[in-house]
């Protein structure tokens, strides 16, 4: 493959992947591919079981306009927790290929997931009532097969459960860069600079450090509704008339116009001890595997 990316954003879910992206898609040094020739998805999610780009010529067309820049890479949220993407990785780009993965505080980053579910309109359940029945749902083929989003984004709990992600990727790869969102978004600049290293770019470079694909909630859940309904009538009209970049473009920018910042209700200290419990193992073991103390913002062990 011609002009093949040389590093990847792995994931976690909602821990800043799509900021990262955006900040190293600045760089003058580095190409990640427009959003626009994802088909309607928001990351290519090629190496995945099931879900986004199928095919290898779909793939490689992401990166058609490659010029000169020395890092060449992809950002893919699901990456981290499918079980066969490591393999698939190694597969199709080879050993060599740089792994970057951030990880957020999982009780932030579960909470976090289900607020976006609920605001894409997939989500009708309270928050514990959802981790409640997370398990019966991964094994429902049903819900499998009924859902309009990739099934595993209603993992919340399992998602935030890093440690057996984590070591797939560290089995799998000799270069695996391990960023914490509270730290790399505290301090961006130099974790910016450190990742450049990482990555064999300049690291003089700074970008424009702004929030992507913030929380928030929807002006109407009516637009939410007919956006991602997959039957809706206008799709074939508009499938015909408009090419797949500007369908891609018209989508998103009708998607940015209806979102509002808001805040999800905080969480209280007994639904956050409730949490604690779910991943103090886990925690553990993730501290362990990456040989460091994790950031004081974890504050589990």
């Amino acid at each position: 493959m011609k002009n093949q990316p040389n590093f990847l954003i792995v994931g976690s879910a909602k821990a800043g992947t799509t900021s990262l992206n955006a900040y190293l898609n600045q760089h003058p040094e580095v190409f990640t591919p427009s959003s626009l020739l994802y088909h309607n998805k928001k990351e290519p999610h090629f190496f995945l079981k099931e879900s986004g780009i199928q095919t290898a010529k779909e793939y490689e067309q992401l990166f058609l306009s490659v010029n000169h820049e020395k890092a060449i890479g992809e950002a893919s949220g699901g990456y981290l927790y499918d079980p066969s993407a490591p393999n698939n990785i190694y597969t199709f780009l080879g050993p060599d290929v740089k792994i970057v993965l951030i990880l957020r505080n999982p009780i932030d980053m579960t909470y976090s997931l289900w607020g976006h579910m609920v605001r894409m309109g997939h989500e009708q359940l309270s928050f514990f009532e959802a981790l409640q029945v997370e398990e019966e749902r991964m094994e429902d083929d049903e819900f499998k097969r009924t859902v309009q989003d990739w099934v595993y984004n209603f993992a919340y709990v399992d998602r935030a459960k890093y440690a057996k992600q984590v070591k797939r990727y560290l089995d799998r790869f000799s270069h695996v860069k391990i960023l914490f969102f509270e730290e790399f978004f505290q301090s961006p600049e130099i974790h910016y600079k450190d990742l450049c290293k990482f990555l064999d770019v300049n690291d003089e470079y700074v970008p424009e450090f702004k929030v992507y694909n913030p929380s928030g909630g929807v002006r109407s859940k009516y637009i939410r509704r007919i956006m991602n309904d997959a039957s809706a009538a206008w799709r074939e009209p508009v499938k015909k008339l408009l090419p797949t970049k500007c369908k891609n473009w018209l989508k998103t920018h009708i998607n940015q116009l209806n979102r509002i910042q808001a805040s999800m209700p905080t969480l209280s200290v007994a639904e956050r001890e409730n949490l604690r419990n779910r991943f103090i193992d886990d925690v553990a073991k993730l501290e362990k595997l990456v040989g460091r103390r994790l950031p004081e913002a974890w504050d589990y062990v």
